[in-house]
């Protein structure tokens, strides 16, 4: 997990050994109230911007910026035809992380995570999604369908008004999630999991929208990058 960053130009250089299998990086850098959000992996994909969705510098956890939502509907990014390297989470190793900060995670889902998945902004369609819900306990999740719904709790709770790290990993049919490096005992993939036709979605699920802020959301593809607890790193990702 390395990286080197140009300084004064808010481009990265990948020092990072699996830089190839990222799928996606969005630092959320720039300028204050920007929209333009640029995926800096090799994949360079062009992420459909709706509503008010817009670079912040105020509030960040790396770099000169974060990407902020503000839970206004269609407040989102979307891919409308994801390749397979941002949705097959379960037939190869897969890594979804991202920093997150919210002064409340009630807007974040009730019981199925909005943050980033394969889904729907305006209706149940969902095979897959990630990130803390809203039901009052602050937890993180991986909610999948294979028929029936399938969830993946953290042990942890995030924080409000606070950075945290949080993480989902795929190794070798084994789940786990982590919220800043604790991580939960592996839990075998049931099933197999639905690949329905639905987009590729930052935020946005069922007409339900957070309201917080993203930074260095990124997706490797063939590896999982964490198999134990850890210490996020100071650096991330510029190390």
């Amino acid at each position: 997990m390395l990286w080197s960053k140009v300084i004064g130009t808010g481009e990265h250089k990948p020092s990072d050994p699996y830089f190839s299998n990222v799928s996606l990086l969005l630092f959320g850098e720039g300028v204050s109230g920007s929209t333009n959000i640029i995926d800096s992996s090799n994949n360079a994909y062009s992420l459909t911007r709706s509503g008010a969705v817009q670079i912040s510098t105020s509030v960040k956890e790396y770099g000169s910026g974060s990407i902020r939502f503000n839970g206004t509907t269609g407040d989102a990014l979307v891919h409308n035809s994801p390749p397979v390297s941002l949705v097959d989470w379960y037939s190869s190793d897969y890594t979804i992380e991202a920093w997150v900060y919210a002064d409340s995670f009630t807007s974040w889902g009730l019981s199925i995570p909005v943050l980033v998945g394969h889904k729907n902004l305006n209706d149940f369609t969902n095979n897959w999604s990630f990130g803390p819900i809203g039901d009052g306990s602050n937890r993180l999740v991986f909610f999948y369908y294979n028929g029936i719904e399938n969830r993946v709790y953290s042990t942890v709770a995030l924080q409000t008004s606070a950075w945290n790290h949080v993480a989902m990993t795929n190794q070798s049919g084994m789940i786990r999630v982590y919220v800043n490096g604790i991580g939960t005992a592996a839990v075998p993939v049931s099933g197999i999991p639905t690949t329905g036709t639905a987009t590729f979605s930052v935020n946005g699920y069922n007409n339900n929208y957070l309201t917080g802020y993203v930074d260095n959301l990124r997706i490797t593809k063939g590896v999982a990058r964490y198999t134990s607890n850890f210490v996020p790193s100071a650096n991330f990702p510029d190390q």
